[in-house]
């Protein structure tokens, strides 16, 4: 089991967990393609990884439930991704 110390947050780009697991872009796009890392396709190039997915490829979960989700729940989560993407540019503005 690999221990990372890392902010835990809901979701995270595929940049993000290269730069986590020290691994190419190019890496976590292919596990990510391949189905070894689960990830939500949000747009033609716009995937954000579930914090269990990312703890499923470190070992911290035997398995991550996968389901649809509703317009709602959908609408939900992309209005918290785009407030986190809010929040980041505020900050490196």
């Amino acid at each position: 089991m690999t221990q990372l110390d890392f902010e835990k947050k809901a979701f995270y780009t595929p940049g993000e967990i290269s730069s986590l697991l020290h691994v190419h872009p190019s890496t976590v796009r292919d596990w990510i393609r391949t189905g070894r890392l689960f990830a939500c396709h949000l747009s033609e190039r716009v995937y954000r990884v579930p914090l269990g997915s990312l703890m499923e490829i470190l070992g911290e979960h035997e398995e991550v439930v996968r389901r649809d989700l509703s317009p709602v729940e959908a609408d939900r989560i992309w209005g918290e991704i785009s407030n986190e993407h809010r929040t980041a540019a505020a900050r490196h503005a």
